[in-house]
């Protein structure tokens, strides 16, 4: 695969010491240091949230992951920190956007899925196992933020089922209408 989805792909172990993240009513809490509270349509379905422990570039990570699906789209939220305390979380790589009046980096992808990767990837397969069919791609728009000190992050996914990830099927007028449809279907608050 070209393109890996980072924020989605990821190796982990398990953890249940900890959990970043709290259901009410189709919306979600991030309880980590870099709080927020996303709340959606209530035609979307809760998936979560669950928390493990990857490692990503050698550092420990502790992640509690959170999604809300419906049909061909989900949002889903990461709710991450450093475990090793090292400070090194930042995006000043990614382009800065403005988001429901918030600051985040962001960037879009898209991933063609098999069966294989589904069952490898720890975020696919959460979303598969919980009714959303990752197959045969998904587009993905995800904004980043992360706390002062560099050690928590907030990351929000906005995922579609694509046909695949052609020019012609992620136009300019497509990645529009993601942009129009993550406007219309999440509010977002910091606390």
């Amino acid at each position: 695969m070209a393109i890996l989805l980072t924020a989605l792909l990821s190796s982990c172990g398990q953890g249940d010491t900890f959990n970043y993240l709290k259901f009410d009513d189709h919306s979600l809490q991030s309880t980590h240091g870099v709080s927020f509270v996303l709340k959606v349509p209530k035609s979307y379905q809760q998936a979560g949230p669950v928390n493990h422990e990857p490692v990503f570039d050698n550092h420990p990570f502790k992640v509690s992951l959170g999604a809300f699906i419906a049909d061909s789209t989900f949002i889903m939220i990461h709710a991450e920190t450093l475990a090793d305390h090292s400070g090194i979380l930042g995006y000043s790589n990614l382009k800065s956007e403005t988001f429901k009046g918030f600051s985040f980096k962001s960037r879009s992808q898209c991933a063609e899925f098999t069966d294989e990767i589904i069952q490898e990837e720890h975020d696919v397969k959460f979303l598969h196992d919980n009714r959303f069919n990752p197959k045969p791609a998904i587009y993905l728009k995800q904004l980043f933020t992360t706390s002062p000190d560099g050690n928590a992050e907030f990351v929000l996914s906005y995922g579609k089922r694509v046909a695949n990830c052609s020019d012609s099927v992620i136009s300019v007028p497509f990645k529009a209408h993601i942009e129009r449809e993550m406007e219309a279907q999440i509010s977002l608050r910091k606390l």
